[in-house]
């Protein structure tokens, strides 16, 4: 199996779904894109010696799996070039705990629940796990990360 073949494989089983995946090309900077047979989700990889200088990750760590959690920001950790930029979004819980708290309608209930919980629209649409400051922050240092700005949107 080539390099680029084996580093698909460990993208797949660093994130969610761990079945038969197929390669579909290459993506032009030495990486390929694959696919898993089964439930059709699409990974990139790359070789190790590509590292980048930014990896953007939005609404990506909430649907894996939480023990998959580190093992996937040290992956990304990996790839980044020395003093590249890792730029995520999650979900915080305390903040939509608090919208929940101070909701008034039943439809607006729902929107938040919505929130948490993905739009479960197709399989793997859904949250299986959810994020605090703190435990985020310990998180991307247990995977060797620095914060260097962090930020609360709506």
């Amino acid at each position: 199996m080539s390099k680029i073949l084996e580093g698909l494989k460990e993208a797949l089983e660093v994130a969610k779904c761990v079945h038969e995946f197929e390669y579909l090309r290459d993506t032009g900077s030495g990486g390929v894109i694959g696919r898993c047979i089964k439930c059709k989700c699409r990974f990139t990889a790359w070789p190790t010696s590509i590292h980048f200088d930014e990896i953007v990750a939005q609404d990506v760590l909430e649907h894996l799996e939480r023990a998959k959690t580190i093992p996937t920001l040290k992956r990304w950790a990996a790839l980044l070039r020395d003093g590249g930029t890792l730029f995520i979004r999650v979900p915080s819980l305390l903040h939509i705990f608090e919208m929940l708290r101070n909701a008034t309608t039943a439809e607006r209930h729902a929107e938040i629940i919505h929130l948490m919980y993905g739009t479960q629209a197709y399989n793997g649409d859904y949250h299986l796990t959810g994020f605090t400051t703190l435990m985020l922050n310990e998180q991307l240092a247990a995977a060797g990360l620095l914060v260097c700005r962090a930020s609360i949107r709506d």
